[in-house]
């Protein structure tokens, strides 16, 4: 689907909403948290959300996402709810999602999966990286496996990179993996697998999301403490160092707007929100 941009406004709002609930909720146990990807270079670069943007992503180191976890089991406020691979099922991603109850944010992949997913915030673990070069290679790599391997699990239609003749034939080999890992496996040993693999023994000081690998990782100094900024009004955190930040992610021109053919966002098949537009 596309957005209406009025859609869009008031999906970025109630996303805002499970925002500042997900803020009060760390200040209340001292976790601390950072803007990530997306939103800190919208934080960085627009003051807010990026205009055409969909989703609000936020990080933490390891040690720290779990102890959010759990307290967000059971002290989220009314209304929200909190998506793990551990506890919820149907869900693919090795990290969490902060979910506004009463809403729909169903993709073709959600659908697929029976995931009641309503609108969402992302919550990623950043993980240590192996210090050997040759060690956290294989560490990125197996993450990425077994990552892969719980989205073709739970869904046959997964994006693929190509188009065309190429394209098809990599739908079809999803579509045939999907089968064989419904199989043979189950969500639980997906996650088991993914878990073993970010914890080897791990002595480097780089940290990175292990779902989605920058190379080389960040220092931690880097990203914490985090320092403020202003999104939509509020005062949030970003990366310590913001703009070395949004460099390794984006590149050295993260300041300049893409074209509009270049913009891009995660338009769902099925979008309800509370507010009741949809």
């Amino acid at each position: 689907m596309q957005y209406d941009p009025d859609d869009l406004r008031q999906l970025q709002l109630v996303e805002l909403e499970v925002l500042l609930a997900i803020d009060e909720l760390c200040a209340r146990y001292d976790i601390p948290y950072f803007l990530d990807s997306g939103s800190a270079l919208g934080a960085m670069r627009h003051g807010g959300f990026i205009p055409w943007d969909d989703d609000i992503d936020i990080g933490m180191l390891r040690e720290d996402y779990e102890r959010f976890v759990a307290v967000a089991l059971d002290e989220l406020p009314e209304g929200y709810r909190l998506l793990t691979p551990d506890v919820t099922e149907g869900y693919a991603p090795m990290w969490a999602k902060v979910m506004r109850e009463g809403t729909k944010f169903y993709t073709r992949e959600t659908l697929e999966a029976g995931l009641d997913q309503g609108v969402f915030v992302d919550v990623f673990p950043y993980d240590r990286l192996c210090e050997d070069v040759r060690e956290a290679q294989r560490q990125v790599a197996d993450c990425l496996k077994w990552q892969r391997a719980s989205y073709m699990y739970h869904a046959a239609s997964v994006h693929v990179p190509h188009g065309g003749v190429l394209g098809r034939l990599e739908r079809l080999m999803c579509g045939a993996a999907h089968g064989v890992l419904k199989l043979c496996t189950r969500q639980d040993i997906l996650v088991a697998h993914f878990r073993n693999a970010i914890s080897r023994d791990v002595a480097g000081d780089r940290v990175t999301v292990l779902s989605y690998p920058v190379e080389g990782g960040f220092a931690q100094d880097e990203l914490l403490p985090a320092r403020m900024v202003s999104f939509e009004g509020h005062e949030l955190p970003v990366p310590r160092d913001a703009e070395g930040y949004l460099v390794k992610k984006y590149g050295e021109r993260w300041m300049d707007v893409p074209p509009e053919g270049r913009r891009r966002n995660h338009a769902p098949e099925i979008l309800e929100l509370s507010r009741g537009t949809g």
